[in-house]
């Protein structure tokens, strides 16, 4: 497989993403990588415990989400809440909030590419969480992963819309 650079993001303290440059060699996972993720689920219980599940703005009030995200907008309202975004996909990332009872309960991004990023970029998310291993289950299936915390999960999919290569991560409380 050839070296490229390329840009990924990553999820930083508080904030939802931050953009790096880096050089990356992706390989494709194997099911044996998937098994021992799955497998070391009991000792990831401790770990949990202690605090070290990913940052994101789940249980973030809408003011404090305007605070973080000064150029929300607010785009409708179905079953899940009042959806609000910043950014659109057709730029390449969107980011997206259902909030209900003024309470985020989903965050979600949304990358989109021509080129092989998106795929890039749903490995090294989906690497970086295997590798952090602080989650306390998991569900792995063909481009559509799972990581399952204390009070919310996390979807990592990968999948084809509109002609474009589209990596979709979702924050979502249980």
């Amino acid at each position: 497989m050839k070296k490229a650079t390329i840009i990924f993001l990553i999820i930083i303290s508080n904030q939802f993403i931050s953009a790096q440059t880096t050089s990356a060699r992706f390989e494709p996972f194997t099911y044996d990588q998937m098994r021992t993720a799955s497998s070391a689920q009991g000792a990831n219980r401790q770990r949990v415990a202690t605090g070290e599940e990913p940052k994101n703005n789940l249980k973030s009030s809408l003011y404090e989400l305007k605070q973080k995200f000064p150029a929300l907008e607010f785009i409708t309202t179905n079953e899940k809440g009042d959806q609000y975004s910043d950014g659109k996909p057709s730029d390449g990332i969107g980011v997206f909030f259902y909030v209900k009872n003024n309470i985020v309960v989903e965050e979600a991004m949304v990358v989109q590419s021509n080129d092989g990023f998106a795929m890039d970029y749903f490995k090294k998310v989906t690497t970086s969480f295997i590798q952090a291993g602080n989650y306390l289950g998991t569900n792995f299936s063909v481009n559509k992963n799972r990581f399952i915390y204390s009070y919310f999960y996390i979807d990592v999919l990968n999948y084809t819309l509109e002609n474009k290569n589209t990596t979709f991560i979702a924050y979502s409380l249980r």
